[in-house]
C-alpha cells in the first residue's frame, strides 16, 4: 500500500493514542472482504476507520507476525460468524477478543511468523521480476520487429 492513498483527518478535539496505528499493530476489516494487515515502521501513527479492528500482541507470549499469519489463515471463521442478512456482514471486535486462540511456544511462533514474511517478500520480489522481464522483452520485440520493417 502506497502512503499516497491515505486521506487527511482534521479532528475538533484530541484523539486518544489507541486510535493511531502503532509498529507491529494488526488491522482486521470488520467486514468482508476481512482484510488483515500488519502495520510496519512507514504506516506507524495513522488514524484507523471503525470499520476496522486494531488487534495488539503486547504480550511477550504472542509474536505478532504469527498473529498476522493465523488471522489470515482463518479467516473464514469470520464469514461464519459475521451478523447480518447479507453477503457484507460484519464482525464485532467483541468477537476477536473471545476468539479462542491457544499459540504454540513463542520460538516457535517467531519462526513462523520470520517464513511467512521472507515468503511474501520473496512472492513481490517475483512478481517486480516478472514485470521488468516483461517489459525488457517486449522492448527487445519491438527493437527487432522496427529494424526488419
Amino acid at each position: 500500500m502506497s502512503r499516497s492513498l491515505l486521506e487527511p483527518y482534521n479532528a475538533f478535539e484530541p484523539l486518544k493514542d489507541e486510535y493511531f496505528t502503532r509498529d507491529n499493530d494488526i488491522l482486521l476489516r470488520l467486514s468482508a472482504p476481512y482484510t488483515v494487515a500488519l502495520i510496519t515502521e512507514c504506516f506507524i501513527g495513522l488514524l484507523i476507520s471503525s470499520h476496522f479492528a486494531i488487534i495488539r500482541a503486547e504480550s511477550k507470549q504472542v509474536d505478532s507476525r504469527f498473529l498476522y499469519w493465523w488471522l489470515l489463515q482463518n479467516r473464514q471463521k469470520f464469514h461464519k460468524m459475521a451478523s447480518g442478512g447479507t453477503m457484507m456482514g460484519t464482525i464485532s471486535s467483541g468477537y476477536i477478543r473471545k476468539m479462542l486462540f491457544t499459540p504454540p511456544p513463542i520460538e516457535l511462533q517467531r519462526k513462523i511468523g520470520i517464513l511467512f514474511q521472507l515468503a511474501n517478500r520473496e512472492q513481490r520480489l517475483l512478481l517486480r521480476f516478472a514485470e521488468v522481464k516483461k517489459r525488457l522483452i517486449s522492448g527487445l520485440l519491438q527493437n527487432n520487429f522496427r529494424e526488419k520493417n
